[in-house]
């Protein structure tokens, strides 16, 4: 009786346990987790002193601008990114790729392929850079301004996600990867620090060094090294430029508030 009983007992799968997340709330723990990581790394390791003023100013309308962001996005969201892969994950170009390492290689290569143009794009376009200016318009280069971001763009950049997803029929186990792998590489090219052989890492991927010549004022400098995460794009499409930047941020644009940078998203101008 007792082997019988103890048969018939059912035990909740590993996955039953675990509370089920949305596209969005995945990426934000995602964001979450890597910012504090990278947060005490950089108050660690800075290479600029920062005045506390300063530090409180950036980092508190930076991340007002993500809560409100994240919110907004939250709210808006009729279909996740997961629910498209999970409708068109067996249609796109890449669904007759059977082994599931490969499946995840080209994809997350193509996803920062499609990212370096749609990046380009945003400094191309005069519509797109009218709301990507407002990233850019961050005097000083730190972790924080990963989240210096206008909710035009993205919603933009959302559609573009979701159409790079139909088109390949992405897996929804790729896209969570994918997500979180940018995510984490967004953050830490951001980071107000210097890599251990980041002049190696930098053949490869974007590292700091990398991102933050292209967060100079200057346009000719500016425009270049659009990167995610793979730095061999602009060696490709020749976009690398390898220097360190006089001055971080816009032309006659200071640091703004968070209301004024929402309608500072709204001007057409290009310092």
């Amino acid at each position: 009786m007792r082997r019988k009983f103890c048969s018939e007992l059912t035990f909740p799968s590993v996955q039953s346990l675990l509370p089920e997340f949305t596209h969005e709330q995945l990426q934000l723990l995602v964001i979450l987790m890597a910012f504090v990581i990278v947060l005490i790394f950089e108050s660690l390791y800075a290479n600029n002193e920062r005045s506390l003023k300063t530090f409180q100013q950036n980092y508190l309308t930076n991340i007002i601008l993500f809560i409100f962001n994240s919110i907004l996005m939250s709210l808006l969201s009729v279909y996740s990114l997961l629910t498209i892969a999970d409708q068109y994950s067996t249609e796109g170009l890449l669904s007759r790729i059977s082994n599931p390492v490969v499946k995840i290689v080209v994809s997350f290569m193509l996803l920062d392929l499609t990212l370096y143009f749609w990046h380009k794009a945003n400094h191309t376009f005069s519509f797109l850079w009218m709301f990507h200016k407002v990233h850019h318009s961050d005097p000083s280069f730190n972790a924080s301004t990963a989240f210096r971001l206008h909710f035009v763009e993205l919603l933009l950049t959302a559609g573009v996600k979701a159409l790079y997803i139909v088109v390949l029929g992405v897996d929804k186990a790729v896209v969570i990867i994918s997500e979180a792998a940018i995510t984490v590489f967004v953050i830490f090219h951001h980071m107000d620090i210097s890599v251990p052989g980041e002049k190696w890492l930098g053949r490869i991927i974007i590292v700091p060094y990398l991102h933050k010549a292209h967060h100079s004022v200057r346009r000719e400098e500016h425009d270049r090294n659009y990167g995610a995460v793979f730095s061999i794009w602009d060696r490709i499409f020749n976009t690398m430029i390898e220097i360190k930047p006089a001055e971080i941020g816009l032309k006659y644009v200071k640091a703004r508030s968070f209301m004024e940078l929402l309608l500072f998203g709204f001007v057409r101008v290009y310092p």
